[in-house]
């Protein structure tokens, strides 16, 4: 038998060798947290809620506006800020520990994970389960610790085989779509509140002129 045909061969180990980059840690950490998957959808909340609220927000005092802006500026930037900076931590760490290349085999044994300086293997009994991210496969031993797989460290072919040796239990499966109704719902109403705060101030009432040769108004020798 050729070497090819040795290679994909039903049961053949599936084993693919990649440098990580700061795109894929930023990308797994996205996928790893629920509230970082949405963060364009409550930028875009966010944009939509200072435009539908911009009349209130000139007429509020800036001792109201300030801090929910600063509040909601800052919430969005960490959204965005956060997963890179420690992406780019986490790369330096592996970069000092020799380099950033990380190989991922998977075998009947298990799943081993090699990089500089560090291997470990899982057994696939310990997966509690598997999902895969917009460009991640994460391994969960827990349900909130998971081992990260860069999706394009693998060709369509060799992720259908890798899929075939995990447990019919922990088959990779997509983030639901329940959750996803549930976080948009949970957006919407905060926004509705902000909304509703900003719509309900109003501004101060200015004093009314007094009229002039108005012998009321006039004052008094």
């Amino acid at each position: 038998m050729a070497d090819g045909e040795a290679a994909t061969a039903p049961g053949a180990p599936v084993v693919a060798t990649i440098a990580l980059t700061v795109r894929d840690l930023e990308s797994a950490a996205v996928d790893l947290s629920w509230i970082f998957r949405v963060r364009k959808l409550l930028l875009a909340l966010f944009v939509l809620m200072v435009f539908v609220t911009w009349r209130g927000m000139v007429h509020a005092s800036l001792g109201v506006l300030v801090p929910q802006l600063f509040v909601g500026v800052g919430y969005v930037a960490f959204l965005f800020v956060a997963p890179r900076l420690a992406a780019r931590r986490q790369l330096r760490v592996m970069a000092r520990a020799g380099d950033t290349n990380v190989t991922y085999r998977f075998d009947d044994e298990g799943i081993t994970i090699r990089s500089a300086g560090a291997t470990s293997t899982l057994a696939y009994r310990r997966l509690v389960k598997v999902v895969q991210g917009r460009t991640t496969l994460l391994l969960y031993t827990t349900d909130h610790v998971a081992n990260i797989v860069p999706l394009r460290a693998f060709s369509a072919d060799e992720l259908a085989r890798l899929r075939a040796f995990l447990p019919a239990e922990a088959k990779p499966k997509k983030f639901r779509s329940a959750t996803r109704l549930v976080i948009l719902w949970v957006a919407l109403v905060l926004v509705f509140l902000v909304i509703w705060q900003f719509m309900s101030a109003k501004a101060p009432p200015k004093p009314a002129p007094s009229p002039a040769g108005d012998p009321a108004a006039q004052p008094a020798p």
